[in-house]
């Protein structure tokens, strides 16, 4: 049987009555409410804060969503393909630049022409070898290291890179 306490006074003991008005006798029961107590003091120290507190949490949320969906949205200037486009890019005339980021040993077990293997760790150094003013069609496994790899180029001044969503894995 659950005996129900309310709490009649705050002072440095605290004084339960049970529903039957008789003082609480359970230690667990006393236990309990002397939780309870502590977040009732709580609430009441915050009281008049709530407001401001919050205000501090939703910025707080909306900042850190902010910051989770600026690391997945593609760049200014970059633009996210599949892989059809990017095969469809093969036989176009405008003299695109295909680079897989990928480890060497990756590229070496699985890899398309005219693909050239520079490594995402390489890039920023070997990007000196690129022609800035023609496209640029960048993939991985995945397309987080070609997204890595898409920044680093636009930071570079590439003028039109192209990330392949899927990388190799959505190759068909």
């Amino acid at each position: 049987m659950a005996v129900f306490c309310k709490i009649v006074a705050f002072s440095k003991q605290l004084k339960l009555i049970s529903s039957s008005n008789k003082p609480a006798e359970n230690s667990l029961n006393k236990k309990v409410l002397l939780i309870e107590n502590q977040s009732l003091m709580i609430g009441f120290h915050f009281r008049g804060n709530c407001r401001m507190e919050m205000i501090i949490q939703w910025i707080i949320i909306i900042g850190a969503a902010w910051f989770i969906l600026s690391r997945f949205m593609p760049a200014k200037g970059i633009s996210n393909i599949t892989t059809q486009e990017a095969k469809n890019k093969f036989s176009e005339k405008n003299g695109a630049q295909f680079i897989d980021v990928r480890t060497p040993g990756e590229y070496k077990a699985n890899h398309r022409k005219p693909f050239k293997n520079i490594p995402l760790s390489e890039l920023a150094n070997k990007s000196a070898d690129l022609d800035k003013s023609k496209e640029v069609v960048v993939i991985c496994q995945s397309g987080m290291r070609s997204m890595k790899a898409s920044k680093i180029l636009k930071k570079k001044g590439f003028e039109k890179v192209n990330n392949v969503k899927g990388g190799m894995g959505a190759w068909v």
